[in-house]
């Protein structure tokens, strides 16, 4: 059994500096959003979606590697879309050169469509989480949900829990990777067992993982009530957040191809 270690994860800022790494963590949501929502709507912003997501990949200067492995990971569940719509699908049938194929041509289109919008979905959450350090990205969408305070919503608690989950996830990932060390180190080989055998020793990675989970969570607990920290009152950050050129260049690319795909979608 081998698990996959933060190489594979899609959390957290690359080390690299690109030019999305200077967008406001608040603009970059903004065109996660828009991008996302212009893939359903007509083709076309399909098509404009990918494009933007492939080039802000070289413009962040992300490992291509790191991505392409990724979305080798979910190969079959893109392969389950397509054969699933194209077998299912109602439609006129398939044919190459006078022979009949299996599938239909609606199901083909329905079934490419679906793989390239969950494409989309994977490269742009990937292009957000990978150009914006966690507490940037906490204190963006704290802003952004600000106006619902007023409603009694606990935004500023909501954001802190973020941040908190965002930091405790590769934590748990690398400590994961050493309990499997260390249990192979004692023995443990999930290579020739069934599939039950597999499950009870999962076992032996679950129940101390657990236990550092919690050790970790007190810790943090004891941390945060030694500094003072409360949930009353308004958070402040030393840097705030404020919109530059780019940013407002960014959302008016976004906007626009969001209103461009709405257009041809009701023509």
């Amino acid at each position: 059994m081998k698990l996959s270690t933060t190489a594979y994860l899609v959390l957290g800022a690359d080390a690299r500096r690109g030019a999305l790494h200077l967008l406001d963590p608040r603009a970059k949501c903004f065109c996660l959003a828009g991008v996302i929502t212009a893939s359903f709507y007509s083709v076309w912003g399909l098509t404009l979606a990918c494009a933007i997501c492939l080039s802000g990949v070289f413009l962040a200067r992300l490992p291509v590697k790191r991505l392409v492995k990724l979305l080798w990971m979910l190969k079959w569940f893109f392969l389950f879309i397509l054969l699933f719509h194209l077998f299912y699908t109602p439609g006129a049938p398939l044919s190459l050169a006078g022979y009949r194929l299996p599938g239909t041509r609606e199901g083909l289109a329905m079934g490419v469509r679906l793989s390239a919008r969950l494409l989309v979905f994977i490269l742009a959450t990937s292009l957000l989480s990978l150009t914006t350090p966690p507490l940037k990205l906490t204190q963006g969408l704290e802003q952004m949900f600000r106006p619902l305070s007023y409603l009694g919503v606990p935004v500023s608690q909501a954001a802190m829990l973020v941040m908190l989950c965002l930091g405790f996830i590769p934590q748990l990932l690398e400590e994961s990777q050493r309990l499997l060390l260390a249990q192979r180190a004692r023995g443990l080989d999930f290579s020739n067992r069934s599939l039950l055998q597999k499950a009870k020793g999962m076992l032996a990675l679950f129940v101390p993982l657990i236990l550092s989970a919690q050790r970790r969570a007190e810790s943090l607990a004891l941390s945060l009530e030694a500094r003072g920290y409360s949930t009353t009152g308004r958070r402040r950050y030393l840097h705030p957040l404020r919109f530059g050129v780019y940013d407002y260049l960014a959302m008016a690319l976004i906007s626009l191809l969001l209103a461009l795909s709405i257009l041809q979608r009701l023509s």
